[in-house]
């Protein structure tokens, strides 16, 4: 099973991000953007888990206490090289959301599995292997965002499973803290 942890975002924000994820398609060609059900913002990307160690990532689901209720973003960005970019929404490093990732880092290493080293980068994949028109087309998006940041409200927290089928990548829930409804 390939699995990781996100913070799950309610239906309505989702459309919100169809809307910014059409002013990136205005200034990039080729690469595969995002299907809407599958935004997210990941905490720890596990990879391969064995079913056995399923129950040890159950168990450190259920007892995360730092979860924020609200996230925000504003900036459009990119990971990578700009002619195979991750364009993605920034989120804001609130001290609710790092708090989060690091006691689940904390929890996760204590239980055997490893985390990433790199720091962390809270963010909402729009796209992958995306080609920019050129390096400075997303700042068009960025004047297009609201002057202030917008505010998401975190539906859960959640272990996802990610599997590749014939129409690209789908994730599913696998067991979720409820924050919002």
């Amino acid at each position: 099973m390939r699995l990781f942890f996100a913070i799950t975002l309610m239906p309505s924000d989702k459309d919100k991000l169809i809307s910014v994820q059409e002013q990136v398609k205005k200034v990039t060609r080729k690469g595969r953007y995002t299907n809407a059900v599958n935004f997210h913002i990941t905490l720890a990307f596990l990879g391969e888990v064995h079913e056995l160690q399923v129950n040890s990532l159950l168990s450190i689901l259920s007892e995360l206490t730092l979860i924020p209720t609200h996230l925000r973003a504003s900036r459009v960005g990119y990971f990578g090289h700009p002619s195979h970019a991750i364009v993605h929404l920034k989120v804001e490093k609130d001290d609710s959301l790092m708090a989060l990732q690091a006691q689940l880092n904390q929890a996760l290493l204590q239980q055997g599995f490893s985390v990433e080293k790199r720091a962390y980068v809270p963010h909402i994949t729009l796209g992958r292997n995306l080609c920019l028109l050129d390096k400075g087309c997303l700042g068009s998006i960025r004047g297009e965002a609201p002057e202030s940041p917008a505010s998401y409200p975190v539906k859960s927290v959640a272990l996802m499973e990610s599997t590749l089928t014939d129409t690209g990548v789908r994730y599913e829930v696998v067991s979720e803290v409820l924050v919002s409804q």
